[in-house]
């Protein structure tokens, strides 16, 4: 059986410590299934909602004034993205990684729509959150993982206490029309006739976001399971943007950006539209710091907080 199928089948098993047990989740404990499973972990599980089903998993305790910290991955990404910076960070922090909707181990019922939103997005994952009893939050996300949590920052100002983007998008609301025939235009394509993400290169992706070789192999396998719903994402991104919905946020926020990759245009859009924002720059990384540097990015992590 594979973990997803045992995730879906079994049930009735609480959800230790600050977290809620509900009849609308499952969990079970955490065990090997492969590289991209490697990490910290001590809980996997899955939250229903209406039109699927939202994959977690746990990894540390805290202390009773520790914040609890819910990770989202970036585009095509997954929970395994957050297990280095999980390493270093659950002996002080109770961590909460989730899967956007379609990807790794969120599970939706239907096929993708041709554009899922960031404010969809943002509020199956409150809501799922908010299964697990979870009032109020730090939320660290990355690339479209940032993008969400951004959204949800803005919408539900109450539950995020404390934001953390890290290589995030700040793009402008763009029309629909002006999306679907902007992509048609990308050459070489990256997706196939059916919509799926194609594989990239090394090459690729070190030119396009400075990423290490060895972390190749891992998020193509990221991008080929989310399939489909990555580009429904990627379009979500750029129709709703976030260039208007950035002055709402009231938590104070981190951005983490690396002194590399594409990213770096967006951070000085952000520092100036979120109103009580600070910086840190991972040198000599990429845009996914947070695998490619996460003992440098797990202590900008902790003086933020530490700081708050």
């Amino acid at each position: 059986m594979d973990r997803r199928t045992l995730l879906l089948s079994t049930a009735g098993i609480a959800v230790p410590g600050r977290l809620a047990s509900a009849s609308t989740h499952s969990a079970v404990a955490a065990t090997s299934h492969g590289p991209e499973d490697a990490g910290p972990w001590t809980q996997r599980g899955v939250i229903r909602r209406p039109g699927g089903v939202m994959g977690y998993a746990l990894a540390g305790q805290g202390h009773a004034q520790a914040p609890t910290i819910v990770l989202l991955p970036k585009l095509g990404g997954w929970i395994a993205d957050w297990s280095p910076l999980a390493r270093e960070l659950a002996g002080e922090y109770r961590l909460i990684a989730v899967d956007p909707p379609g990807h790794g181990s969120s599970r939706m019922a239907t096929e993708p729509p041709v554009i899922q939103t960031l404010s969809e997005s943002a509020a199956w994952v409150r809501a799922a959150l908010d299964e697990l009893g979870l009032e109020s939050f730090t939320l660290v996300g990355n690339s479209l993982g940032g993008c969400i949590s951004a959204t949800l920052a803005a919408h539900w100002p109450r539950a995020v206490e404390r934001l953390i983007l890290i290589s995030t998008a700040v793009p402008e609301c763009v029309p629909r029309a002006q999306i679907l025939r902007d992509e048609s235009r990308v050459n070489p394509p990256i997706y196939d006739a059916q919509g799926k993400p194609l594989p990239r290169s090394a090459e690729t992706w070190m030119k396009t976001f400075g990423v290490n070789p060895a972390l190749v192999d891992g998020m193509n396998r990221s991008r080929a399971a989310a399939g489909r719903w990555i580009r429904a994402s990627e379009r979500g991104v750029a129709r709703e943007g976030l260039t208007e919905l950035l002055p709402r946020i009231e938590a104070p926020t981190l951005l983490i950006y690396s002194d590399q990759g594409t990213y770096l245009r967006h951070r000085l859009t952000a520092e100036r539209l979120i109103r009580n924002v600070r910086t840190a720059t991972i040198t000599g990384a990429g845009s996914f710091v947070h695998q490619q540097k996460p003992a440098e990015t797990a202590g900008a992590i902790r003086g933020f907080l530490r700081a708050i």
